[in-house]
Protein backbone atom coordinates (compact mmCIF):
# COMPACT_ATOMS: atom_id res chain seq x y z
CA UNK A 1 0.00 0.00 0.00
CA UNK A 2 0.93 3.36 -1.05
CA UNK A 3 1.64 5.70 2.03
CA UNK A 4 -0.94 8.23 1.03
CA UNK A 5 -3.77 5.14 1.20
CA UNK A 6 -1.99 3.87 4.84
CA UNK A 7 -2.79 8.18 5.76
CA UNK A 8 -6.17 8.10 4.36
CA UNK A 9 -7.42 4.96 6.22
CA UNK A 10 -6.03 5.99 9.22
CA UNK A 11 -8.00 9.56 8.99
CA UNK A 12 -11.29 7.96 7.85
CA UNK A 13 -10.94 5.07 10.84
CA UNK A 14 -10.24 8.75 13.32
CA UNK A 15 -13.37 10.16 12.15
CA UNK A 16 -15.20 7.45 12.55
CA UNK A 17 -14.44 6.69 15.98
CA UNK A 18 -14.56 10.40 16.86
CA UNK A 19 -18.08 10.26 15.04
CA UNK A 20 -19.30 7.14 17.00
CA UNK A 21 -18.01 8.35 20.52
CA UNK A 22 -21.34 9.15 22.22
CA UNK A 23 -19.00 10.85 24.84
CA UNK A 24 -17.48 13.14 22.47
CA UNK A 25 -16.50 16.75 24.30
CA UNK A 26 -19.06 19.40 22.81
CA UNK A 27 -17.64 23.25 22.81
CA UNK A 28 -19.63 24.64 25.51
CA UNK A 29 -20.89 28.41 24.95
CA UNK A 30 -18.78 31.08 27.10
CA UNK A 31 -20.81 32.44 30.40
CA UNK A 32 -21.08 36.09 29.48
CA UNK A 33 -20.82 38.50 32.47
CA UNK A 34 -23.32 40.87 33.24
CA UNK A 35 -23.47 44.34 32.63
CA UNK A 36 -23.58 47.85 34.36
CA UNK A 37 -26.90 47.96 35.94
CA UNK A 38 -28.39 51.08 33.19
CA UNK A 39 -27.64 48.53 30.42
CA UNK A 40 -28.97 45.55 32.14
CA UNK A 41 -32.39 48.09 32.72
CA UNK A 42 -32.27 49.10 28.73
CA UNK A 43 -31.57 45.10 27.53
CA UNK A 44 -34.36 43.47 30.10
CA UNK A 45 -36.78 43.63 27.40
CA UNK A 46 -34.89 41.22 25.15
CA UNK A 47 -34.73 38.46 27.72
CA UNK A 48 -38.73 38.63 28.82
CA UNK A 49 -39.03 38.74 24.93
CA UNK A 50 -37.21 35.42 24.45
CA UNK A 51 -38.06 33.85 27.65
CA UNK A 52 -40.53 31.27 25.79
CA UNK A 53 -37.70 30.65 23.20
CA UNK A 54 -34.68 29.24 24.43
CA UNK A 55 -33.42 27.97 21.34
CA UNK A 56 -33.20 31.82 19.43
CA UNK A 57 -31.90 32.90 22.73
CA UNK A 58 -29.12 30.60 22.71
CA UNK A 59 -28.33 31.11 18.95
CA UNK A 60 -28.36 35.16 19.55
CA UNK A 61 -26.54 35.10 22.70
CA UNK A 62 -23.76 33.67 20.77
CA UNK A 63 -23.79 35.65 17.73
CA UNK A 64 -23.99 39.01 19.77
CA UNK A 65 -21.13 37.79 22.06
CA UNK A 66 -19.09 37.38 19.69
CA UNK A 67 -20.19 40.68 17.68
CA UNK A 68 -19.47 42.59 20.50
CA UNK A 69 -15.54 40.90 20.45
CA UNK A 70 -15.22 41.24 17.21
CA UNK A 71 -15.91 45.01 17.29
CA UNK A 72 -13.45 45.43 20.59
CA UNK A 73 -10.94 44.24 18.57
CA UNK A 74 -11.56 46.20 15.71
CA UNK A 75 -11.49 49.31 17.63
CA UNK A 76 -7.80 48.10 18.81
CA UNK A 77 -6.88 47.33 15.11
CA UNK A 78 -7.79 47.69 12.20
CA UNK A 79 -10.87 49.51 12.48
CA UNK A 80 -12.74 48.10 9.51
CA UNK A 81 -15.89 49.25 11.02
CA UNK A 82 -15.28 53.06 11.28
CA UNK A 83 -18.32 54.50 11.34
CA UNK A 84 -22.09 54.21 13.12
CA UNK A 85 -23.25 53.80 9.74
CA UNK A 86 -21.06 50.23 9.28
CA UNK A 87 -22.14 48.95 12.46
CA UNK A 88 -25.78 50.01 11.60
CA UNK A 89 -25.23 48.44 7.85
CA UNK A 90 -23.87 45.10 9.87
CA UNK A 91 -26.88 44.74 12.36
CA UNK A 92 -29.12 45.43 9.61
CA UNK A 93 -28.04 42.89 7.19
CA UNK A 94 -26.97 39.92 10.13
CA UNK A 95 -30.48 40.70 11.36
CA UNK A 96 -31.95 40.35 7.73
CA UNK A 97 -29.73 37.56 6.64
CA UNK A 98 -28.91 35.41 9.08
CA UNK A 99 -31.64 35.55 12.06
CA UNK A 100 -34.97 36.59 9.84
CA UNK A 101 -36.23 33.11 11.69
CA UNK A 102 -35.49 33.78 15.15
CA UNK A 103 -36.45 36.82 14.39
CA UNK A 104 -40.17 35.52 13.12
CA UNK A 105 -40.40 32.96 15.97
CA UNK A 106 -40.48 35.84 18.24
CA UNK A 107 -42.35 38.76 17.56
CA UNK A 108 -41.58 42.43 18.64
CA UNK A 109 -37.86 41.22 18.90
CA UNK A 110 -36.02 42.56 16.03
CA UNK A 111 -37.42 46.57 17.21
CA UNK A 112 -36.64 45.68 20.75
CA UNK A 113 -32.83 45.18 19.51
CA UNK A 114 -32.69 46.90 16.10
CA UNK A 115 -35.58 49.30 15.75
CA UNK A 116 -35.46 53.07 15.76
CA UNK A 117 -36.81 52.72 19.71
CA UNK A 118 -34.46 49.58 20.31
CA UNK A 119 -31.11 49.36 22.60
CA UNK A 120 -28.84 49.49 19.45
CA UNK A 121 -30.37 52.98 18.65
CA UNK A 122 -31.07 54.13 22.06
CA UNK A 123 -27.43 54.17 23.26
CA UNK A 124 -25.24 54.18 20.50
CA UNK A 125 -27.94 56.45 18.34
CA UNK A 126 -27.69 54.63 15.31
CA UNK A 127 -29.59 56.47 13.28
CA UNK A 128 -29.19 57.28 9.26
CA UNK A 129 -27.01 60.07 8.36
CA UNK A 130 -29.20 62.64 5.94
CA UNK A 131 -27.38 65.18 4.35
CA UNK A 132 -29.08 68.22 5.03
CA UNK A 133 -29.00 69.51 1.61
CA UNK A 134 -30.24 73.22 2.27
CA UNK A 135 -27.46 74.08 4.83
CA UNK A 136 -25.16 72.72 2.02
CA UNK A 137 -26.97 74.72 -0.54
CA UNK A 138 -26.91 77.72 2.11
CA UNK A 139 -23.31 77.41 3.08
CA UNK A 140 -22.12 77.43 -0.78
CA UNK A 141 -24.34 80.12 -1.67
CA UNK A 142 -23.35 79.14 -5.61
CA UNK A 143 -24.74 81.37 -8.74
CA UNK A 144 -26.88 79.29 -10.96
CA UNK A 145 -24.56 77.11 -13.19
CA UNK A 146 -21.14 77.75 -11.88
CA UNK A 147 -19.41 75.18 -9.47
CA UNK A 148 -16.67 76.01 -7.36
CA UNK A 149 -14.95 72.67 -5.88
CA UNK A 150 -12.41 74.45 -3.80
CA UNK A 151 -15.98 75.93 -1.98
CA UNK A 152 -17.92 72.85 -2.41
CA UNK A 153 -15.13 70.90 -1.03
CA UNK A 154 -15.18 73.39 2.16
CA UNK A 155 -18.58 72.86 2.81
CA UNK A 156 -18.79 69.12 2.94
CA UNK A 157 -15.93 68.82 5.17
CA UNK A 158 -17.48 70.92 8.06
CA UNK A 159 -17.78 68.97 10.90
CA UNK A 160 -22.02 69.03 11.08
CA UNK A 161 -22.17 67.55 8.31
CA UNK A 162 -20.31 64.87 8.42
CA UNK A 163 -21.25 61.14 10.16
CA UNK A 164 -20.23 60.73 13.27
CA UNK A 165 -17.23 58.04 14.32
CA UNK A 166 -17.94 54.81 16.23
CA UNK A 167 -16.92 54.36 19.96
CA UNK A 168 -16.22 51.39 19.63
CA UNK A 169 -15.73 50.59 23.17
CA UNK A 170 -19.44 51.73 23.80
CA UNK A 171 -20.52 49.62 20.62
CA UNK A 172 -19.02 46.50 22.11
CA UNK A 173 -20.28 47.19 25.61
CA UNK A 174 -24.07 47.00 24.24
CA UNK A 175 -23.31 44.20 21.61
CA UNK A 176 -21.83 42.59 24.83
CA UNK A 177 -25.04 43.81 26.70
CA UNK A 178 -27.54 42.11 24.26
CA UNK A 179 -25.48 38.92 24.34
CA UNK A 180 -25.67 38.86 28.18
CA UNK A 181 -29.81 39.34 28.07
CA UNK A 182 -30.18 36.60 25.17
CA UNK A 183 -27.87 34.32 27.98
CA UNK A 184 -30.10 34.85 30.35
CA UNK A 185 -33.48 33.94 29.09
CA UNK A 186 -32.09 30.75 27.81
Amino acid sequence: MKPTTIFAVVLVAAGSLYWWNPQAVTPQAPVIEPPNAELQSLVAPITKKLGSSPAEAKLLAAFYFEASETIRRDGLNAKIVKTKSHLRTFCERAATLRFQGAFKKVPGLAAVIHGPEGVIAKVLGLEPFEVDHTKIAEALSLEPGRLDHAKIDRVLSRPDLQPRGLNHAQSAEVLHAIAWACQEAQ
